[in-house]
């Protein structure tokens, strides 16, 4: 697997890259770079987690579930890295972008991984309401659609306020479509199972069992540790 630079900056040309193999090579780093990835994950070390057994071991069981295109939920506190976890799927997800020979030519891309919080995908629907929107709702969905893999951060996040319904149905019917592509989705949540089961209901919770699967982080916070 070609693994893509530690940050945003993209590597350097050799003499021996055909033409060809650097323009799917800055395919793959645009997917990286657009992909909306906090830069702090973005350009830490995957070798560093990799040395931690218990998160190296949920890693396994995560890339399977991905390439199985299911959903897979991390959970535990904070710090333990949960959203590192989702980038690294997001780098694997852009390293083995083979862009097709049409959006070579044309310089066009799919989409290909997403990164974004349960609260900012509130707000992506929220601007097709109002006196002027700007976006359909068709349309604001279909960005959350559209990415092959989509990781969702958050997700213990609740509103709390009238609307809270209108998200829980809103959030369901994403990842029921997704599931009905066949795009995996990685769902992240500072709680435990029985707290995520009870946000997330039995609908969500049905399709997690049945192609995917829960990850526990229950290892100390890796913030602080040199």
């Amino acid at each position: 697997m070609e693994d893509l630079a530690q940050s945003k900056t993209p590597p350097q040309e050799t003499s021996q890259t055909s033409p060809r193999d650097g323009v799917v090579r800055d395919h793959r780093i645009l997917a990286w770079q657009g992909a909306g990835a906090d830069e702090r994950h973005m350009t830490r070390k995957h070798s560093e987690l990799l040395a931690h057994e218990k998160w190296s071991a949920c890693w396994k069981v995560a890339c399977k579930v991905v390439e199985d295109c299911g959903i897979i939920v991390l959970l535990g506190s904070r710090g333990n890295g949960k959203t590192q976890m989702g980038v690294e799927l997001i780098r694997v997800a852009c390293s083995n972008y083979e862009p097709t020979e049409d959006e070579l030519q044309y310089g066009t891309m799919r989409a290909v991984a997403s990164y974004t919080r349960l609260r900012d995908l509130h707000m992506t629907i929220r601007q097709a309401y109002g006196s002027a929107p700007k976006i359909s709702e068709k349309d604001a969905v279909h960005l959350l659609l559209r990415p092959h893999l989509l990781v969702i951060d958050e997700c213990q996040e609740s509103s709390g306020s009238k609307d809270s319904d209108w998200a829980a149905q809103t959030f369901t019917y994403i990842l029921d479509k997704r599931y009905g592509l066949m795009r995996p989705t990685v769902l992240i949540a500072n709680c435990n199972k029985q707290q995520f089961v009870k946000l997330a209901g039995s609908s969500i919770t049905d399709r997690i069992k049945e192609d995917g699967g829960f990850l526990s982080f229950d290892w100390p916070s890796f913030r602080g540790v040199k």
